[in-house]
């Protein structure tokens, strides 16, 4: 005969199962990528003219009917409850998101997921855009008196990828990522439990060797392959959207602390929160796109940040993608 703590045991083990394969479809940057004949197509033309971009269907209702079933055990009263309750309507909002990609919809969704620029926080007194606002006027400061924010990058991908492969064996040994260059990504680098991806074409500068082993290996990696150690808990070991903020707030964390960290690694982070809510107000692709070409003076490179901001949204303006918000947030909330 088993115990009431036995069988409590088993509830939630149940729960964090269901909610585990729930989340298993939503893949939010695999599913929102834009294929390359984008970007060469809008280069190639001026930068004169909206995207064109379509994205696969996603059906949402296998994982919202998982977690409809999961909740039926749920009673979020407890710690543990009140954990899982939460999770479980991140998953349903990221389906839900998905599932709206491309439409108005998708803003909806993802503002309830990664926040607002001009959305209060709930334990600091300040907005994203306010705390964006203020890293941008410290590096200011920082220019007048004639700090360098912009390093060269110098670096190719095939170098820093090289350099990567060594040091992620000596660290983790038969559990090491492989290292992939890939021609389709929304970022310079990615990482999964299994890979860290590579944009073939980006260059590097001295620090973002170190700055991308601590983000994606000692942070992403790690978190990724720790959760799978976890048997009786396997929701620990899932990537989703309610995830995001702690994840990139721990691995920007790691780049301050290891001292890889560049002040203009800070304005990039910044200038996306800017751009958000750009677009928030009706800010098309083609203004987005000026403001961080103004910023950079580099096509590709304003182009790929512009990217990040409508990927999954509206490219006319009012429905953009608020992930990037979760960068500055979650190096708050972590520091905190």
């Amino acid at each position: 005969m088993t115990t009431p703590t036995e069988r409590e045991k088993d509830r939630i083990r149940k729960v964090s199962a269901l909610l585990h394969q729930a989340c298993k479809p939503i893949r939010i940057l695999r599913t929102l990528e834009w294929a390359p004949e984008v970007k060469e197509s809008f280069l190639a033309g001026g930068s004169r003219e909206l995207p064109q971009v379509t994205y696969p269907s996603f059906d949402p209702t296998p994982s919202i009917e998982l977690v409809r079933e999961a909740r039926r055990l749920i009673v979020p009263f407890t710690t543990i409850d009140v954990w899982l309750e939460r999770h479980a309507l991140s998953i349903e909002m990221g389906a839900r998101m998905l599932a709206s990609a491309g439409t108005p919809s998708f803003f909806e969704f993802g503002r309830q997921l990664y926040g607002e620029p001009d959305a209060p926080l709930r334990y600091v007194a300040i907005t994203p855009l306010e705390l964006a606002q203020s890293v941008l006027a410290a590096i200011s400061q920082l220019t007048r008196i004639e700090i360098s924010t912009a390093p060269p990058a110098y670096h190719g991908a095939e170098e820093v990828a090289r350099d990567l492969e060594r040091a992620v064996g000596a660290h983790f040994g038969n559990q090491a990522p492989t290292i992939e260059l890939v021609d389709r990504l929304s970022a310079n680098a990615l990482a999964t439990s299994r890979a860290i991806r590579i944009r073939r074409g980006a260059r590097f500068t001295d620090r973002d060797f170190i700055q991308l082993l601590h983000h994606e290996a000692f942070i992403h990696v790690a978190t990724s392959l720790n959760g799978k150690a976890q048997t009786d808990l396997p929701l620990l070991a899932a990537g989703h959207p309610g995830t995001t903020r702690t994840q990139e707030g721990l691995a920007v964390f790691a780049e301050v602390i290891s001292g890889s960290i560049e002040l203009d690694r800070l304005r990039r982070l910044a200038d996306r929160v800017l751009a958000i809510q750009m677009a928030i107000e009706g800010a098309d692709f083609l203004q987005v796109n000026a403001f961080f070409l103004e910023r950079t003076g580099d096509p590709d490179q304003s182009f790929e940040s512009t990217r990040r901001v409508f990927r999954g949204g509206v490219m006319t303006g009012g429905a953009p993608f608020c992930k990037d918000l979760v960068y500055l947030l979650g190096l708050l909330q972590v520091n905190n």
